[in-house]
């Protein structure tokens, strides 16, 4: 049986995968770290990443709860004319971290919810790196979302 983390984090990649987002790209799931851009044209790299640590705690006498993070880093190839456009490089990649991360949480206005392997989501952590000297120096936007999902057993 697959590792209840690995399993979580996969079913995020399949997730993400089957949505139509304002933006293209095609979500995988990687364990190391990364440091540089993938050599990409231009478009979007979308990296999901199970956080290798947990936390299991006591929920009541008879349950524990589970709670696992993944992480899902956005990454974008800036075109070479992004100083003269600036501000709708970062608008069009900061709105497609809100999708991604509006998808992922509960929509209390539908049933429709993502339980991975059956687990809850129950909190996002959001860092947007992004700032115009490195955006106009490497040409490259970054963000993180870490998505927490808890598992009731």
């Amino acid at each position: 049986m697959a590792a209840r983390l690995r399993t979580i984090a996969d079913a995020v990649v399949t997730a993400l995968n089957a949505q139509t987002f304002s933006q293209s790209f095609t979500a995988t799931r990687v364990w190391e770290e990364f440091e540089s851009l993938p050599d990409l044209a231009t478009g979007y790299d979308v990296k999901v990443r199970p956080v290798t640590s947990y936390q299991t705690e006591l929920h009541s006498r008879s349950a524990t709860v589970a709670e696992y993070q993944i992480e899902c880093w956005i990454r974008a190839k800036m075109t070479a004319d992004v100083s003269n456009d600036f501000k709708s490089h970062i608008d069009e990649a900061v709105d497609l971290v809100e999708e991604i991360r509006e998808f992922v949480e509960p929509n209390l206005a539908s049933s429709s919810e993502l339980n991975p392997a059956g687990a809850n989501w129950s909190g996002t952590e959001a860092i947007v790196v992004y700032g115009e000297q490195v955006l106009k120096r490497a040409n490259f936007f970054e963000s993180q979302l870490t998505f927490t999902f808890s598992d009731y057993r």
